[in-house]
C-alpha cells in the first residue's frame, strides 16, 4: 500500500535525530529548512554537522555528554569524574551541570558564527538561530518525550529498531533510514521554491529512483513558482472579497495564474 503524501507544518515542531554521520546531517538540513527545532544525539558527529552549527549563529551551543558520565570536548576541555559524577572543566566560562535524571554531564559552550556560506539544502543560516542542538551522547529513551518526529540513524541496529518500536507506542512519527519496516514517515525526494514544494517517493522501494524523477520534473520547471505563489497569496483574499461565486472565483484564479505565468 502506498504512503499518502501528507504536508506537515514542522515550524518550530522538536525534531529528534539520533546519529551523528552525513545520513543524519543531510535529515538535519531538510528539518531544518522547514522551520524544525533539531535535536542530534550522538557519541561523535561527522565534520558537516560540527560545521553546520558552528555557522548557524552565535547563540548556538553545542552540548558534550555521555551516558556513561565521560565527557570529552576539546571546545570546552570538559572532563568528568566516573566514579561521582562530578564535571570537572578547564574553561572558567564554560556552563557546566549535571543532569539529575541521567547524571550526564552537560557542557554548553557558545560557538562563535563564521560566514554564512551555503551548506546542504540550508539556505539562510540567520533563519535558524536556536533551531539546532547537539548533544554528545548514546541515545536515551527519554530523548523521544516531546518529541513530534524521530530520525534513527545510529549504525546499532538494535537501538534504532528498539526505538522506532518505543515511538510507535507513544504515537510519535518515525523513521528509521534505510529500514522499511520500522518507517513510519519516509522522507521524499523534495523541490522546493519558498512555499512551492514538490515531493516524490516511491515507498521507500528505490530512493535513487525518487532523485532520478525529482530531476526529470526540475529540468522542466523553467520559472520561479514560488514567485507566482506568493502573488497569488496576496491577490487570493482581494478576489475572494470581491467575488462571490465559486466558478467566478476559479476562472479568475485560473486567468490570474496565466497572467503571472506569461509575465515570468
Amino acid at each position: 500500500m502506498s504512503y499518502f503524501p501528507f504536508m506537515i507544518e514542522m515550524n518550530n515542531e522538536r525534531c529528534l535525530i539520533a546519529g551523528g554521520g552525513t545520513v543524519a546531517y543531510r535529515k538535519v538540513c531538510s528539518m531544518l529548512e522547514f522551520g524544525a527545532v533539531v535535536t542530534v544525539v550522538s557519541p561523535e558527529f561527522c565534520p558537516e554537522l560540527l560545521e553546520l552549527v558552528n555557522r548557524i549563529n552565535t547563540s548556538d551551543k553545542y552540548c558534550a555528554a555521555t551516558s556513561d558520565g565521560r565527557t570529552d570536548m576539546s571546545a570546552g576541555g570538559g572532563k568528568t569524574d566516573a566514579v561521582t559524577g562530578d564535571c570537572k572543566t578547564d574553561s572558567a566560562t564554560s556552563d557546566d551541570k549535571i543532569d539529575a535524571a541521567t547524571n550526564d554531564c552537560k557542557t554548553c559552550v557558545e560557538i562563535q558564527s563564521r560566514e554564512q556560506d551555503d551548506c546542504g539544502s540550508v539556505e539562510d543560516f540567520a533563519d535558524y538561530s536556536g533551531h539546532l542542538t547537539l548533544i554528545k551522547r548514546r541515545v536515551q529513551p527519554q530523548d523521544i518525550d516531546d518529541a513530534f518526529v524521530v530520525i534513527m540513524a545510529t549504525d546499532d541496529e538494535k537501538v534504532n529498531h528498539d526505538m522506532a518500536e518505543l515511538c510507535r507506542q507513544k504515537h510519535i512519527l518515525v523513521n528509521v533510514v534505510d529500514v522499511k519496516a520500522d518507517c513510519g514517515f519516509y522522507f521524499p525526494a523534495i523541490i522546493k521554491d519558498k512555499e512551492v514544494v514538490i515531493s516524490v517517493s516511491t515507498g521507500g522501494q528505490s530512493p535513487v529512483l525518487a532523485g532520478t524523477i525529482k530531476r526529470n520534473i526540475e529540468s522542466h520547471l523553467d520559472r520561479s513558482y514560488g514567485d507566482i505563489a506568493e502573488r497569488m497569496g496576496e491577490l487570493r483574499e482581494q478576489i475572494k472579497a470581491q467575488i462571490d461565486g465559486e466558478e467566478e472565483r476559479k476562472k479568475a484564479f485560473q486567468q490570474m495564474v496565466r497572467s503571472l505565468l506569461d509575465e515570468c
